[in-house]
C-alpha cells in the first residue's frame, strides 16, 4: 500500500502522479550502464536569497527509478531503485550519501529524469531538478563559483544555493508540487520520507490558519466541508494530511499495523 499521494487524494498512488509528470518530460538517451549504479555523494548549502542567512530544516529528497515506453505511447515508471531524504542543518548544509550497487536492473531503463531531487521548505519556492546523475545537480544561485569534488563527493558548499522566499500563491504551489520527487518502496515506504511528510503536515496546517476564516475551521484544525477558497486554492483542504492519515490508519488497524508507529515517528504528533 502506498500511503502517500498528497493532501488532495492520499488513497491514490504517488507513483501515478510521478508518472503523469514524467509523461510531459522530453525523453533522452540513457547515460547509465544497466548493470549497476555508482553515484557520488552531494553536499550543498542553502541560504535565503534575500537575507543570505542559512536555511535550516529544508528537506532534500528524491528517488532513482527506471522507466519504459515512449513519450507518444505513454512513459511509465517500472521500478523504484533508491529513495533518499536528508535535512539541512543550522549552517544550511546538507549531504546526500553516495550510492553504489552491483546488482542489475530487472525492469525498464534509467533515463535523464532520474534521480529526481527536490528541496522543500515552507516559505520558499520549491527547487526541483530531474537529472541523469546527481553529479549534474546545480546550485541555483547568482553567486560566482563552481562545485568541487573531494573523493566521491560533489561539494557545492562554497557556492550556496539561494532559496527564494515565496508569495502565498507560491507557497501553495510549492506545497502542492512537493510530491513530484516523492516515491516509496514497499508497504511502509512512507518511513523513508518522515521529514518530508512532517514538513508538509505543518505547512498544510499553517496554510489553513493563514487563509481560512476561523469560523470555517473545524475543531480538528481542518476546514469545514462546504468551505471554498475564493482564489481557487484548494490543496484538498478538507482531507487530513498524510501524517494524520497514517496516525488514523494505525489507530484503526491496531494489531494489524505492520509499519513503525506514526505517533512515535513524527516529532510534532500531539
Amino acid at each position: 500500500m502506498n500511503h502517500f499521494k498528497f493532501l488532495s487524494n492520499v488513497s491514490n498512488s504517488c507513483v501515478t502522479r510521478v508518472q503523469a509528470f514524467a509523461c510531459v518530460a522530453l525523453l533522452s538517451a540513457c547515460t547509465y550502464s544497466t548493470g549497476s549504479f555508482n553515484e557520488p555523494g552531494l553536499r550543498g548549502k542553502l541560504i535565503d536569497a534575500e537575507t543570505s542567512q542559512p536555511v535550516q530544516g529544508a528537506v532534500v529528497y528524491g528517488y532513482y527509478a527506471t522507466a519504459a515506453g515512449s513519450l507518444g505511447g505513454g512513459e511509465t515508471i517500472k521500478e523504484i531503485l533508491r529513495v533518499f531524504e536528508v535535512e539541512s542543518n543550522a549552517e544550511g548544509v546538507f549531504e546526500v550519501p553516495a550510492w553504489k550497487t552491483s546488482w542489475s536492473i530487472t525492469s525498464g531503463e534509467p533515463r535523464q529524469r532520474f534521480p529526481a531531487i527536490a528541496i522543500y521548505k515552507d516559505g520558499y519556492k520549491l527547487d526541483l531538478q530531474n537529472l541523469a546523475t546527481i553529479a549534474h545537480w546545480v546550485s541555483h544561485t547568482k553567486l560566482p563559483g563552481e562545485a568541487t569534488r573531494t573523493g566521491n563527493v560533489i561539494d557545492w558548499t562554497a557556492v550556496p544555493a539561494q532559496l527564494k522566499p515565496a508569495t502565498e500563491r507560491e507557497r501553495y504551489n510549492a506545497l502542492y508540487n512537493s510530491n513530484y520527487a516523492y516515491a516509496d518502496i514497499g508497504d511502509c515506504g512512507w518511513e523513508q520520507h518522515v521529514k518530508l511528510i512532517d514538513a508538509q503536515h505543518s505547512a498544510h496546517m499553517r496554510w489553513i490558519t493563514r487563509n481560512i476564516p476561523p469560523e470555517s475551521i473545524r475543531g480538528d484544525g481542518y476546514p469545514m466541508a462546504n468551505y471554498r477558497h475564493p482564489d481557487d486554492m484548494w490543496i484538498g483542504l478538507g482531507n487530513h494530511s498524510v501524517r494524520d492519515r497514517l496516525i488514523e490508519g494505525e489507530r484503526k488497524l491496531t494489531t494489524r499495523w505492520r509499519c513503525k508507529s506514526p505517533a512515535t515517528v513524527f516529532p510534532r504528533t500531539k
